[in-house]
């Protein structure tokens, strides 16, 4: 059982910070999502929600299909808003200098 906290990405307002914790989804699937730089602990901003869901990861923008979004867990990241939304690498925040 997922914590309370958790939701789908897609589920998320277009804008929002989110930090991936749960790749729910089939292993052949989550393989590739971690191969794109999808995977738990990184953060994303949602650059469109719902029936097609666009994330940026770093500089990267990964579009998924709405089942695949549906199982993509988060939390949201209300401290790192301002950090995506100035187009700093959410996932590279930390490496900063």
């Amino acid at each position: 059982m997922l914590p309370l906290s958790l939701a789908p990405v897609s589920s998320f307002p277009t804008g929002n910070s989110v930090q991936i914790e749960v790749l729910g989804v089939a292993e052949s699937v989550a393989s590739r999502l971690r191969q794109l730089g999808v995977r738990e602990g990184c953060r994303a901003r949602i650059l469109t929600a719902g029936d097609k869901c666009v994330l940026a990861i770093g500089e990267s923008r990964i579009a998924l299909r709405k089942e695949v979004a549906m199982g993509l867990f988060a939390t949201c990241c209300e401290d790192e808003n301002r950090l995506c939304l100035e187009g700093i690498a959410c996932c590279q925040a930390e490496d900063r200098t």
